[in-house]
């Protein structure tokens, strides 16, 4: 059973402690809470969000891969390094495929 801290779900820990939690997504794009506000409090608790589940959740919503990773890329370093930023964002531009959609069909750029 997943507990949950401040609506966030902890899905896990990393290898330093730090619980990693879900539904950071839902918290800003539904709620209106600042990205950044939410990464801060965060860190504050020795929290981390999951990433992978962000893009998913922002993907769902409609978000574009582009829109994802600027956003990102925009709100990380105003909490965590710019290094941390880099590695959060190149990681997951290569997790997640680009698609190109055209007449109804989905090609991915990589084909």
């Amino acid at each position: 059973m997943k507990k949950q801290h401040f609506g966030f779900d902890v899905i896990g820990k990393t290898t330093d402690g730090k619980e990693v939690v879900s539904n950071v997504f839902r918290c800003y794009g539904t709620m209106g809470i600042p990205l950044f506000l939410i990464l801060f409090i965060l860190k504050e608790h020795n929290k981390i969000p999951d990433w992978i589940r962000f893009y998913q959740d922002a993907k769902q919503d409609g978000w574009n891969k582009k829109t994802i990773l600027s956003k990102l890329r925009d709100e990380i370093p105003q909490i965590y390094s710019d290094e941390f930023s880099n590695i959060v964002v190149e990681r997951l531009d290569k997790m997640f495929p680009d698609d190109i959609r055209q007449k109804g069909r989905i090609f991915s750029e990589a084909s």
